[in-house]
């Protein structure tokens, strides 16, 4: 019988530094979607008359939601679900 005596996991780990700025980059990413969302909310809230006052139409309201975020991703498959 043979035993495993070393895992390829073992003595292996991301050091502290990579891991805060790895968490830090997930909550930066999950604040641009929460704004991303508040703000596609408050334009759909609006009338087609509003929209127009400012000089845009429904079907823009993905990309102006996800440039005012600071996404700099745009097009129909950039928005996370």
């Amino acid at each position: 019988m043979r035993t495993i005596s070393h895992t390829p996991w073992q003595g292996h780990h991301l050091p502290t530094l990579e891991l805060w700025s790895l968490l830090a980059r997930c909550r930066a990413a999950l604040r641009r979607r929460r704004e991303r969302n508040r703000i596609r909310m408050e334009l759909q809230a609006l009338s087609d008359c509003e929209l127009r006052d400012f000089g845009m139409t429904r079907g823009e309201i993905e990309y102006v939601a996800a440039k005012c975020s600071g996404d700099i991703r745009s097009g129909p498959g950039a928005a996370w679900p």
